[in-house]
């Protein structure tokens, strides 16, 4: 198994449900232009900022828009990174394992 770019962070914000008070909060994290490899709830995405620092995230749920096939996910919902101050980087590339 290898790892492929998935796209590049356009923006980040703290996620968390107001609705759900059990759920745990996230970070929703969107790409410059659209994620281009399939990811999975429950897997983890490798997250090189700028500086070229890695983190690793666990994938807990995506964001859809209505009117785009829900293949294709706005936005990635990971768990938070509080040694980043929960504040992924514009820029930062995110890596998922290649499904075979």
């Amino acid at each position: 198994m290898r790892e492929v770019l998935s796209g590049i962070v356009s923006s980040c914000q703290l996620h968390r449900f107001e609705k759900l008070p059990d759920a745990r909060p996230g970070l929703l994290i969107r790409p410059i232009e659209e994620w281009t490899a399939s990811m999975v709830v429950g897997s983890s995405a490798t997250l090189v900022l700028p500086n070229g620092k890695e983190y690793r995230a666990k994938i807990t749920g995506f964001e859809f828009r209505s009117m785009i096939p829900k293949e294709i996910p706005v936005a990635l919902l990971i768990e938070e990174l509080p040694e980043l101050d929960n504040a992924v980087p514009t820029g930062t590339k995110v890596y998922v394992t290649e499904r075979e």
